[in-house]
């Protein structure tokens, strides 16, 4: 449920806080107050679209800031803060719009960023607007069959007909694919055979063509790599005067010297490493002194061999990797189309048992949204005449369509308000008045199927009165034992049925028009009542405001069911 909006430099409003209350919350004023702002500025912080026109005269920026207690999420909400990996604090979620003079538009969840989309999606999962067309979920017709499953108590069903749906399109994907390959096997084929066989014929290595290159280098430096290898060996131990005889009677001095000062011991030890090391490199010089010289016929079977690789790198791939990579793939490719036959009579095979079962589910499923569908549509019908549309009849339309993740059905909610008028979609009913009535007959009716924790009506009691009010404030109240429920209104049989009761008003301070929010309790209330009765405060519209409250007060469960506090 929504526990509190903070609105600041939003329209006429400064700053302010509504702490909303489970169950039925008014809000009244006088004609031109600015209830409508409250609603507003909530749909802006849900993601609705808002420009700058929306920020206060003379402020920089507009913020809107809604928490909402949500003690069980509903899959949908708990699908949509999953992919984005947002988690409840203490079972709250806050969310925060603010957008500046400049244009921009920022918004946060719990006080991390996020897109003002994210906003949106969450939106339509919290709180359903009733009273502007656009703000209706239930006028999608994906909303209305969602609702209509819910109430038939076929969601179990649902999902096994979509499981298998989207089973079947996977199947539909991979026959496709094979018999494409299938459909390139003569001469696109045969050239992948061919590649294939060019690659496996050559058969490189990861690291061959570096080591190619090395050899090459070699070879084409043999006679400068001999002479300086006996250089070094000539000079390393050629001779008595060799750098190893120099260090030899080096050590042996030093072996004189240990012998009185252990200082020593350490450098002699070195020293004995040292020529080890050198002898170690002058027989490798005196090997490489004496190495035959590589062939030309040699040479010219390493340049062949690095120009074939070479030429597969061009072809297939700029390094080894990419060469094994491709030729990886085309025997893939060329598998596939080996067993491609087998694969397509298997695939085909699981695809016609699928859609035998689908289709089986789906006419059951059907059946049971066509019979459940009679039912809902007698109850929204018998709740429509109560609330004042005695001639309107109600009707969930159900087509037959090609199959479909939610199954062969079409739904459209039907509605003729008057008698000899056609059936019409609910979204293509302008009045006001009338869709509001709509909705609140639907929700009343599907309470215990919508998920959506908070509802708010704008213009449910336009056109109505007398005791058609009553039934209407019946309906509101009998609603918001399953949700919480924000209507603004201008009748005190509905103001008179509320939890919690805010007034809105203008003042003028410091030759400025605010728009304030008053919480009303007790004497402030039953004014207020009273000003809605007849359009003043006098004793006798005093003296009936207290009847009405009194009245709602006496009603059966009035005191448990939460639908007046004062």
């Amino acid at each position: 449920m929504l526990e509190s909006l903070y609105i600041k430099d939003f329209a006429l409003i400064d700053e302010i806080e509504v702490n909303f209350s489970s169950g039925l919350n008014i809000l009244s004023g006088e004609t031109g107050a600015g209830k409508s702002i409250v609603v507003e500025a909530l749909q802006m912080v849900l993601g609705e679209r808002a420009s700058v026109e929306v920020i206060r005269t003379g402020a920089e920026k507009s913020q809107v800031d809604a928490v909402f207690h949500i003690p069980n999420l509903s899959r949908p909400l708990k699908e949509i803060l999953d992919e984005y990996g947002i988690e409840l604090d203490e079972g709250k979620l806050i969310l925060s719009r603010l957008i500046s003079a400049d244009g921009r538009s920022k918004a946060w969840i719990s006080g991390r960023p996020v897109p003002i989309s994210v906003l949106l999606n969450l939106g339509n999962q919290l709180v359903d607007f009733h009273g502007q067309h656009e703000h209706q979920t239930v006028l999608k017709p994906s909303c209305q069959l969602e609702l209509l499953d819910s109430y038939t108590d076929t969601r179990a069903l649902c999902e096994s007909v979509k499981e298998k749906f989207y089973t079947i399109k996977k199947i539909d994907e991979e026959i496709a694919s094979i018999e494409n390959v299938q459909q390139r096997q003569n001469r696109e084929l045969e050239l992948l055979r061919h590649e294939l066989n060019e690659i496996e014929q050559v058969s490189p290595t990861i690291g061959e063509d570096e080591t190619l290159h090395n050899q090459l280098s070699y070879a084409m430096n043999m006679e400068n790599i001999r002479k300086s290898a006996k250089e070094v060996s000539d000079l390393l131990s050629g001779s008595d005067i060799s750098v190893i005889a120099f260090l030899h009677r080096i050590q042996s001095m030093v072996g004189e010297l240990k012998k009185h000062d252990n200082t020593f011991d350490p450098f002699f030890i070195r020293l004995e490493e040292i020529q080890r090391d050198l002898q170690e490199l002058a027989r490798e010089c005196e090997r490489c002194s004496n190495l035959v010289e590589i062939s030309e016929e040699e040479i010219e079977q390493l340049n062949q061999r690095l120009n074939q690789i070479n030429r597969l790198k061009r072809k297939y791939g700029n390094t080894m990797e990419g060469i094994l990579e491709y030729a990886q793939k085309a025997r893939e490719t060329l598998e596939t189309v080996l067993h491609g036959e087998e694969r397509l009579e298997e695939l085909k095979r699981q695809r016609e048992e699928l859609y035998k079962e689908i289709m089986h589910e789906a006419e059951l499923l059907s059946e049971k949204r066509k019979s459940k569908g009679a039912i809902l549509s007698s109850e929204v019908t018998k709740s429509l005449k109560e609330l004042g549309m005695k001639e309107a009849t109600f009707r969930i339309g159900i087509e037959k369509c090609s199959l479909n993740p939610n199954g062969i059905d079409k739904i459209e909610f039907l509605l003729s308000p008057n008698v000899g008028e056609p059936e019409k979609p609910l979204k293509q009913i302008a009045s006001g008045g009338e869709m509001s009535r709509v909705m609140l007959a639907l929700k009343t009716t599907l309470a215990n199927a919508d998920q959506i924790p908070t509802l708010i009506f704008d213009e449910i009691d336009a056109g109505v009165g007398g005791i058609v009010a009553r039934k209407v404030a019946n309906q509101l109240a009998e609603l918001a034992r399953h949700h919480q429920v924000v209507v603004i209104t201008h009748i005190p049989q509905i103001a008179v049925f509320g939890a919690t009761h805010f007034l809105i008003q203008k003042e003028v301070i410091d030759g400025r028009t605010l728009t304030r929010v008053q919480s009303l309790k007790g004497e402030e209330r039953i004014k207020e009542i009273a000003r809605m009765l007849d359009g003043s405060v006098s004793e006798i519209s005093l003296k009936h405001a207290n009847e009405l409250l009194k009245e709602v007060k006496q009603q059966k469960g009035a005191k448990s069911d939460g639908w007046t506090k004062n």
